[in-house]
């Protein structure tokens, strides 16, 4: 399947918010048409808004000017978030605010550097009123988390009967930005208490980040972020199985064949001029024949084949196997077909700068002041069709832990299993497989 373009949304609140709003994931929003169609992106995340600003951002080596922190003994910098709430008068004891998610901005390799400080060196937090506050609140250092690991924070859909950790390098090989978030909670503890409208965060780290010291600011941190992607439901057009055929191409929509592309069969049903109706299930799940007698006689394959040149992409084509190879079968039933689709390549050619690609939220009844696009959009991937990929990702089936460990041999085996995901094969994708050097395993308990 394709891996659909994805980007970073930032949802922006109206002015009048006065507490929390929660923004469930499969938030939709539109840009303005491209070639006459607009191209559509969900969230990924759920996303609470606060009616709050990150005012000033500042990472410091030694000396460190924070409040008294035994915890922190031994800090060789400390990060230094100041929030105010967006009114003088909205106390933070008001909103409740007990967790926040910071998506992690930054030219180059700066964002990446900061998510690896914040994921590995942290040693204390501490909620106060300032530097000079006596008495600050002390939160664990695992109270801050990175984000979009967790099954419901994917991107790409995935069965159940799938090995995450396929679906999670396929996202990151094709949206490193996906991964650049991170959540603090316990802010209770502190928030609840706070009667003015500003909370201020310490941050210390076991290592010094002197690049980091220089160039982190307040626009290296985003509040309201979630990664989004170009997948949406779609009613395909209707097939009638008039008998004459084998298989059958899956049309989104006939009026706009370049404008969408099948992801997935998420659905299909057969319905019979009797009225009756039936689920028709995908080839794979033909043990549950066994299992159940009401189990369809009907199953699908999926075939997917390049789409014409003036198309690009792929076509989606469907072939029915009749488990009881009945001939006298009424050749006029219809099948009505449920997808996930994308917009091809033309999330591509979307602008972005100076406030564009414009966004429009289209999900009805949810309050927002609108989106914007933090990051232009990536590129539809898709693996190629007819070249010798097919070979190695059958012997990826075979994978197991002893294929992949034992040094430089090791090490080699995994690099070639990392390009199998690595649709891009950007500069920083190869120079990150390439670093590996070794792989050695040990005994472990779970």
């Amino acid at each position: 399947a394709p891996v659909p373009s994805m980007t970073t949304l930032r949802l922006r609140p109206g002015a009048e918010l006065r507490g929390p709003i929660v923004i469930p994931r499969g938030l939709a929003v539109e840009s303005e048409p491209v070639r006459g169609e607009p191209v559509r992106f969900r969230s990924c995340h759920d996303v609470t808004l606060w009616p709050l600003v990150l005012e000033q951002a500042r990472l410091t080596g030694l000396p460190i000017a924070a409040p008294l922190n035994r915890a922190a003994a031994g800090a060789a910098a400390c990060l230094r978030l100041t929030f105010r709430t967006l009114s003088p008068d909205l106390p933070m004891a008001e909103l409740g605010l007990d967790k926040l998610r910071l998506h992690l901005r930054g030219v180059g390799a700066q964002a990446a550097l900061l998510h690896e400080v914040l994921s590995q060196s942290v040693l204390s937090i501490a909620l106060a009123d300032g530097p000079a506050d006596p008495s600050p609140t002390i939160l664990d250092a695992s109270r801050l988390r990175p984000v979009g690991f967790a099954r419901e924070e994917a991107a790409l859909p995935w069965p159940n009967r799938a090995f995450d950790g396929y679906r999670l390098l396929s996202e990151y090989f094709a949206f490193p930005e996906k991964f650049l978030y991170v959540e603090l909670d316990g802010l209770e503890a502190r928030s609840l208490m706070q009667q003015g409208d500003k909370l201020e965060v310490f941050i210390w780290l076991s290592r010094a980040v002197p690049e980091l010291e220089r160039s982190v600011t307040a626009d290296s941190f985003a509040l309201g972020c979630t990664p989004a992607i170009n997948l949406f439901p779609q009613r395909c057009e209707p097939i009638a199985l008039d008998g004459t055929r084998s298989e059958w191409q899956v049309m989104p929509d006939a009026r706009r064949p370049a404008a969408l592309e099948v992801h997935s069969l998420t659905r299909i049903r057969e319905s019979r001029p009797d009225g009756s109706r039936r689920e028709v299930l995908p080839f794979h799940r033909l043990g549950r024949v066994e299992e159940d007698e009401t189990a369809a006689e009907v199953h699908y394959l999926a075939l997917r084949r390049p789409a014409p040149a003036p198309l690009g992409g792929t076509q989606t084509h469907l072939a029915l196997r009749d488990l009881s190879f009945d001939p006298a079968r009424p050749a006029d039933a219809v099948l009505s077909i449920d997808a996930l689709c994308c917009n091809r390549d033309l999330p591509s050619m979307l602008p972005f700068g100076g406030g564009q690609p414009r966004l429009r939220v289209a999900d009805g009844g949810v309050s927002l002041d609108g989106a914007e696009c933090l990051s232009a959009p990536t590129p539809t991937l898709r693996p190629g069709l007819q070249d010798r990929s097919a070979w190695k990702l059958i012997s990826h089936l075979a994978l197991n832990h002893l294929g992949i460990t034992g040094g430089e041999q090791g090490a080699l085996a995994l690099k070639e299993m990392l390009r199998l995901h690595d649709l891009r094969d950007t500069p920083e994708n190869r120079a990150a497989i390439s670093a590996l050097v070794a792989v050695e395993a040990r005994p472990g308990v779970a």
